[in-house]
């Protein structure tokens, strides 16, 4: 029998990755390399899940990345986004797959370019300029992400529901995680942004009062839990829901307030004891940035 339409979970899900974008950023020849003194206008750009209807709406779920263009450079460099994203998604890389009891991951993340076309993105945001210089050492720098950060991991672990006021034991890596950091990076490179507009990104962030331990997966009773919480939590997604708490509830009563969190650039899971509301229902918050008070 075909399972019912995805809740609120895979909703946000969906949201923390893109499509398959048109080039596949492997070496630092796949970006351009402009004069120096090129202008170079930066952008930082979300859209809302079309696909999800008035879900992505209620959810506020947003894809984000980051775009370029230069109009004193425009032969030299392409109107272009950059944004990265998961190539088995979600299953693979947000849920397991299963072969015959065994967790199968496929967490590869890349960072893919495609042409600029504003009328795509729902929100677009001119962070400011920066020079050709600077916008070179950025792409110098897309490459050591993408290095650094080889698998996806959508899950963070929080000591509270607002990012001002959380102890963070666990951070994210997906498509926001991304555009944040380049941000971050070409402020850092000598980028003068000045924008004070505030701006959001997802979070997913489960909840506990204490840092999570890792799981001993050569014990049986241990990896018996781990296996059991990735049946629940991946039965509970392809169950409709109409809001999310509902769903958290249900997934902390099947699992008695225990989740496990794998990380799969270290291979481990981690062992979260979860505390009420189990997860923030706060999922589209305002980003740290150096430049802002």
């Amino acid at each position: 029998m075909a399972r019912p339409r995805c809740n609120p979970l895979l909703a946000l899900l969906v949201a923390t990755s893109a499509a398959a974008a048109e080039k596949i950023i492997r070496t630092r020849s796949d970006l351009p390399t402009v004069p120096g003194y090129c202008t170079v206008q930066t952008y930082y750009v979300e859209h809302l899940l079309h696909a999800l209807g008035t879900a992505a709406e209620l959810l506020q779920a947003y894809h984000s990345a980051v775009a370029f263009e230069s109009t004193d450079c425009s032969t030299q460099m392409p109107r272009m986004v950059l944004e990265w994203y998961a190539l088995d998604f979600p299953y693979g890389a947000i849920l397991p797959n299963f072969a015959n009891s065994t967790l199968v991951w496929n967490n590869t993340a890349v960072v893919g370019m495609v042409p600029l076309n504003m009328s795509h993105w729902t929100k677009v945001h001119h962070i400011g300029n920066v020079s050709g210089t600077v916008f070179n050492a950025y792409c110098d720098w897309v490459l050591r992400f993408s290095m650094a950060n080889p698998a996806y991991e959508l899950w963070d672990v929080w000591s509270a529901t607002t990012l001002g006021d959380a102890r963070r034991f666990v951070n994210d890596t997906i498509c926001d995680t991304f555009s944040q950091e380049s941000l971050v990076e070409m402020w850092r490179l000598g980028a003068r942004f000045m924008t004070q507009e505030p701006l959001q990104r997802d979070y997913v962030p489960f909840l506990t009062d204490a840092p999570p331990h890792v799981v001993d997966m050569a014990n049986a009773s241990e990896a018996a839990a781990v296996a059991a919480y990735w049946v629940a939590l991946s039965d509970l997604a392809h169950v409709h829901y109409t809001n999310l708490s509902r769903f958290v509830d249900d997934l902390a009563a099947l699992t008695s307030g225990n989740a496990y969190v794998y990380s799969a650039v270290r291979r481990e899971y981690l062992h979260v004891k979860l505390r009420r509301p189990y997860l923030s229902p706060h999922v589209y918050q305002k980003m740290e940035l150096p430049w802002q008070a």
